[in-house]
């Protein structure tokens, strides 16, 4: 851009655009934008196959997270590559249009506006691919593309400055600090920038961990939570130190965080500890079955509040990190990957046990997803009431796929089994027995009765 300052800018392009000279510019606005617009179509198709290549060549060398980064380092550069090569080639032209002594207005404005594009276009690519898509975030990237705009307006129109003054004269006193509006501004501004920097660094330290075979699964999750959070700390006081807010005014927050911790977020607090002390002792890993409370499923998330296990149909629960600390879990991975599978059935008194044992253990054996070592069991364990209660046990190594069927299937066999062999299984039984007086002792019965009348009669 030339030295005459933007002040008088949008007041010399009115003027330019009266005069036919302008068509110079306009020219050289469109031929600048059809030049990007082409080099930039032809630089995709290369950039994409190149990277690509050399992803997979990576990938094959056993380095999958370098592979991953460099297919999204390539995909931010062809997503600002148009209104980057634009503003470039406005830069050039508007100098080539000076020194031929041509006003260039027109041009600076077109290289903001795609200066500007390409740095929207920058944040908004680098916070997708940290977060997940959601209502926030797409309010988050309107509210940024507004302030973005808007602060190329006041550029343009030369009320940037006077803008920043009357923000800056604006003050409020924090004990004997006083800070500006503009400092509140611009600190937001760079806090906002580098915690994107800082979870963008934390979700690649995240990846690079998780593709470490030679470290557990549980403290790959601890370094990369803490790791993050430090990421984020340090974001935190360099973009303050950046704009001059001294970090002794965040001890009033700091206070008042402690009193809410020590108040209303206590239970929070101790969910985050208590996923620290699970994630370092390495009491659950991603993938173990386990059994608290009243649920029963597959870990499949350890997070630092919460833990998240999924049970066999399909459904997750949520449960707190303080519950897997304070209270018995039960590890069904501990001892092996198969978990046991208890039916109990009962037969009637007059039937062959080990018979019907035997038949059981078959029945359960010719099924393929029944382990054969260890071997199902059957076991005589109650005399009830109406039967013989005959517990059969037996292993299966896919617990993920369910028991529901299994046991249908199973059952199904023990009941033809049963029915061809005799076996009966019993409906509930109860003896009644009626014992017959005679008329004789009936009328004892009476005398002793009436006798009895008699004598209370005579006490009243």
């Amino acid at each position: 851009m030339n030295d005459q300052g933007l002040n008088d800018l949008l007041p010399n392009v009115w003027e330019e655009l009266q005069n036919p000279l302008v068509f110079w510019q306009i020219g050289a606005i469109a031929v600048c934008l059809l030049i990007s617009l082409f080099i930039s179509h032809w630089l995709r198709g290369r950039i994409r196959t190149r990277a690509d290549q050399y992803a997979e060549t990576v990938a094959t060398r056993g380095n999958a997270a370098a592979a991953e980064h460099l297919r999204t380092g390539s995909a931010g550069i062809r997503v600002i590559l148009f209104p980057t090569l634009s503003w470039l080639l406005l830069l050039v032209a508007s100098r080539v249009l000076t020194a031929w002594k041509h006003q260039t207005h027109l041009l600076q404005i077109a290289a903001v506006v795609m200066f500007s594009g390409a740095v929207i276009r920058l944040v908004f690519y680098a916070i997708r691919r940290i977060f997940k898509p959601s209502g926030v975030l797409a309010a988050f990237e309107r509210i940024f593309q507004i302030l973005v705009w808007s602060v190329v307006a006041l550029h343009l129109t030369g009320l940037l400055p006077e803008t920043m003054q009357t923000l800056e004269e604006i003050q409020f006193a924090f004990g004997k600090t006083e800070i500006s509006v503009w400092q509140i501004a611009t600190a937001t501004f760079w806090v906002i920038v580098t915690l994107i920097a800082a979870l963008w660094a934390g979700a690649s330290l995240e990846d690079r961990l998780m593709g470490t075979a030679e470290i557990d699964s549980s403290l790959q999750l601890v370094l990369s939570r803490i790791g993050r959070a430090v990421l984020i700390l340090i974001a935190i006081l360099v973009s303050l130190e950046v704009v001059g807010i001294p970090l002794g005014v965040l001890s009033v927050f700091g206070g008042a965080l402690g009193v809410g911790l020590g108040l209303g977020l206590q239970r929070i607090a101790s969910n985050y500890a208590s996923g620290f002390i699970i994630l370092l002792d390495r009491s659950l890993r991603l993938g173990d079955r386990i059994t608290v409370d009243k649920y029963f499923g597959t870990v499949t998330q350890i997070r630092t509040r919460y833990t998240v296990v999924r049970s066999f149909d399909a459904t997750e629960a949520i449960i707190p990190n303080e519950l897997l600390v304070s209270q018995p879990v039960q590890n069904h991975s501990s001892a092996g990957k198969h978990i046991n599978v208890t039916q109990r059935i009962q037969i009637s008194y007059d039937s062959d046990v080990k018979l019907a044992m035997q038949l059981m253990i078959q029945a359960a054996s010719s099924q393929e997803r029944v382990l054969k070592d260890p071997a199902p069991l059957a076991s005589l364990v109650n005399f009830a009431a109406d039967g013989l209660d005959i517990d059969l046990i037996f292993s299966v190594a896919d617990p993920e796929k369910g028991t529901l069927v299994l046991r249908s299937e199973v059952n199904l066999l023990i009941l033809a089994s049963f029915q061809e062999a005799g076996i009966q299984i019993p409906y509930p039984q109860r003896d009644v027995r009626l014992q017959l007086q005679t008329a004789e002792d009936h009328q004892v019965l009476l005398k002793s009765l009436k006798d009895s009348a008699a004598k209370s009669n005579t006490e009243l």
